[in-house]
């Protein structure tokens, strides 16, 4: 009796087991058919939809528009240039015979080559306007401009902008890192004896060949032009707008691994700012300086005609 009271308990048992596995099917079932419901319509939506618009780059046509003749200040001396596209393009001829006068043209055309610089033609109402001023010939038939940024790029090369070499290694003791990313970046040392009042001190040596360097030159210094192969084989076809070496305060920064140690010690970091600072503090003098003559000299006459009359 034990035995068939456990075949029929096993028989229940597993009746039972096959009934409640028939209900979850058929609940399955139903569940299923209640999602298809649900979502049988939305896919109908879906497919009916139009594709997401896939946006691209917007392109515009470059600003063409020139302002009046201008000028603007390259390597010491004040070339004729004209505002095309927010940058100066400068007056070629003037420039060459200006700045480049005993550079022959057959290393200046090799450099322009390595640089991968391209000049624009002077338009009809550029060309009248250097006529007028006397920057070009009256018989002159075409004149090409030079972006100011290709333009320190070529100098930098064609003309020495160092000032020599550290004379006393000890000096670099408290140097402080520091770089740019201008033309493909260099690495100096800001060495703090070297600074003077003198806006135009070179106190930056170059890490690599270790000449020193004004802020105004060595923001245009890089040891990238030479490279032809490698990883920066592309340098060169990079477009470089807008630089100019008037703004080498904004170009110059702390190197990164020297960034923690430099703020540890504010005396280095005041004196780097303070470094950047000098060119403005000089203009501010000068300016002060020459209001203060000027009020004088307006003072002294006013005495003259007094006394004249």
């Amino acid at each position: 009796m034990a035995a068939v009271a456990t075949v029929c308990g096993g028989s229940e048992s597993s009746g039972s087991c096959n009934t409640s596995t028939a209900g979850s099917n058929s609940d399955s079932a139903a569940h299923d058919e209640r999602e298809d419901v649900i979502l049988e319509p939305l896919k109908l939506l879906k497919n009916t939809l139009p594709a997401p618009l896939q946006f691209g780059p917007m392109l515009l046509p470059s600003d063409s528009t020139s302002s009046p003749l201008k000028s603007t200040r390259l390597a010491g001396q004040l070339i004729s240039c004209f505002v095309v596209g927010g940058e100066c393009r400068l007056c070629l001829p003037q420039l060459l015979a200006m700045i480049l006068p005993n550079i022959s043209d057959t290393i200046i055309q090799k450099v322009y080559t390595e640089l991968q610089i391209h000049t624009a033609v002077a338009t009809l109402l550029q060309m009248e306007s250097l006529k007028v001023s006397g920057i070009l010939p009256p018989g002159t038939s075409s004149c090409s401009l030079i972006r100011k940024s290709d333009a320190e790029r070529l100098v930098s090369r064609l003309l020495p902008q160092s000032s020599g070499r550290l004379k006393n290694p000890k000096l670099r003791e408290n140097a402080i890192s520091i770089c740019h990313d201008d033309f493909g970046g260099c690495s100096g040392l800001l060495i703090p004896a070297l600074i003077t009042a003198d806006e135009y001190c070179a106190a930056i040596e170059c890490t690599e060949c270790k000449l020193l360097f004004t802020g105004e030159r060595f923001v245009s210094h890089t040891h990238q032009n030479s490279v032809k192969t490698g990883s920066n084989s592309g340098y060169q076809q990079i477009c470089h707008w807008g630089f100019d070496t008037a703004n080498w305060r904004y170009y110059i920064y702390l190197e990164n691994e020297s960034v923690d140690s430099a703020k540890d010690d504010l005396k280095q970091l005041q004196l780097f700012t303070n470094y950047k600072q000098i060119e403005a503090q000089n203009r501010l003098s000068a300016l002060v300086s020459s209001q203060m003559q000027n009020a004088l000299k307006r003072h002294s006459d006013t005495k003259v005609r007094i006394i004249f009359w």
